[in-house]
């Protein structure tokens, strides 16, 4: 992880570099060295805590950030880093669920597959509902027949074939 430091109203000394440094080894090791920090830190001259310390993880393309304010820098640091690493916790078991999450659908795809006797498990589509299934099995049909140019439907047709229809209509198919 490349980690860049930026002081605003004070200066960043080699010690404080160190500490950065040091403090944020755990979270270096847990993510990509792709990814990269930028941590800022401000004396915002204000009274009660005047110091921030303002974190900017890219990983992956998700930005995570962080914000903490104290009377010390080195604690503003500590806070921050603190923060960040629930931050990158959260998101590593996120995609952690996402990827067996995809595994297992992938699994069911292909026993699906092999029950339905498909020739491939991606010929299994899986929707969210009957309207979506509807919409696919139509414009796939249509798109794999494009010389089929007419739909017959009845009035006692669902909402969604209907409305499908009915816009197809006004693209040129019949109805």
């Amino acid at each position: 992880m490349q980690i860049e430091v930026k002081g605003r109203n004070l200066q960043v000394t080699d010690e404080m570099r160190e500490h950065i440094d040091r403090r944020f080894e755990k979270i270096a090791k847990q993510v990509s060295e792709l990814a990269t920090l930028d941590l800022e830190v401000a004396d915002e001259n204000v009274p009660g805590d005047p110091i921030a310390a303002e974190a900017v993880l890219t990983v992956k393309g998700t930005q995570l950030r962080a914000k903490e304010v104290s009377k010390d820098a080195k604690h503003a640091i500590n806070l921050v880093g603190d923060n960040m690493e629930r931050q990158v916790k959260r998101h590593r078991d996120k995609r952690r669920g996402r990827r067996e999450s995809r595994a297992a659908v992938e699994t069911a795809r292909r026993q699906v597959a092999e029950l339905l006797g498909a020739r491939l498990p991606s010929e299994i589509v899986f929707t969210s509902c009957g309207s979506e299934s509807n919409n696919w099995a139509i414009g796939g049909f249509l798109e794999q027949n494009p010389n089929r140019r007419h739909i017959i439907t009845t009035r006692v047709e669902h909402e969604a074939v209907r409305k499908l229809c009915e816009e197809l209509e006004r693209g040129g198919h019949g109805h």
